[in-house]
């Protein structure tokens, strides 16, 4: 069964930067982004008085040009904000009691445990893969990749979100 941090936090993450929302905005269309997101978007914009989504292509008009004015996503700030301070449990496990995770490989995308930690790092073919303690990920030091898979190359990842596009694709 799903943990409430493991359903929360796969919807609570910003369409562009793929992690738990920070300071979230609205646009017009009722889509969320990250601030920082939202700014970087804004900044390749042709035009310097609007916003287009980068989900749904409406355009949402940006007063003054600062995107911070943008109405904030109440709920999603609180949602996202009580996910971050919950600790998540380990999902490399075939256990029915999940233990609390102590790290998380940024490769697999897993979330550990001690026992899984200490296996996962035996392994020779993944003893390059970058894992990282909870304490950073939760204090928000060092922010989660979480990977899509392309759709026309399957084995490999959508690492770029192109502006232009508008979309996430691999490099191939």
């Amino acid at each position: 069964m799903a943990t409430f941090h493991q359903i929360s936090s796969h919807n609570l993450e910003c369409p562009v930067c793929l992690t738990l929302f920070s300071q979230p905005k609205l646009l017009v269309c009722s889509h969320t982004f990250c601030k920082d997101c939202l700014e970087r978007v804004f900044q390749a914009q042709p035009n310097p008085q609007t916003i287009t989504c980068p989900v749904c292509r409406e355009e949402t008009p940006i007063s003054s040009g600062d995107v911070s004015k943008l109405q904030t996503n109440v709920s999603m700030n609180s949602l996202a904000d009580e996910v971050k301070t919950k600790s998540p449990t380990c999902t490399v496990c075939e256990m029915d009691e999940k233990s609390p995770a102590v790290s998380y490989c940024q490769d697999c995308g897993k979330y550990m445990c001690t026992s899984c930690e200490r296996s996962h790092s035996n392994w020779k073919l993944i003893s390059n893969h970058e894992v990282v303690p909870m304490s950073e990920v939760l204090s928000g030091k060092v922010p989660l990749k979480r990977r899509r898979k392309c759709k026309r190359h399957p084995s490999d990842d959508e690492e770029c979100f192109c502006i232009e596009c508008q979309e996430y694709v691999c490099f191939i």
